[in-house]
């Protein structure tokens, strides 16, 4: 099962301050989870089958933020679906949140697949 949280949920869930403490700790509880955390402009982390990755956020002009994290979930979810490796997900998800943060709107900031390429 994957679990995915934005920083600010992860902290309020777990009663951690630290993200990676955080991350731990869920993942103590989860041991058969994959849990994602996204932590917006500092990117993201994954924690499954003891691993932990991290991902940096690619470099965006933010105009909105309103439909960046569904538009992480829904690429890393179709990299994960595609068999790509978690370090692919992840990197896949990051590109496609910086290209929506740069647009204004929510379902119409959601980049195409093929803008990754582009990009």
């Amino acid at each position: 099962m994957n679990v995915f949280l934005n920083e600010v949920e992860l902290c309020d869930l777990t009663g951690r301050k630290g993200v990676e403490e955080g991350l731990r700790y869920l993942g103590n509880l989860m041991p058969t989870s994959s849990l994602v955390v996204t932590l917006g402009e500092k990117g993201a982390l994954y924690l499954g089958d003891g691993e932990l990755l991290s991902q940096q956020a690619y470099s965006a002009q933010v105009v909105d933020t309103t439909a960046a994290g569904d538009t992480f979930l829904g690429f890393f979810m179709a990299a994960v679906v595609s068999k790509s490796d978690i370090s692919t997900c992840l990197r896949r998800a990051s590109k496609a949140a910086s290209l929506c943060v740069a647009r204004a709107g929510a379902s119409d900031s959601i980049p195409l697949e093929r803008e990754l390429v582009s990009s």
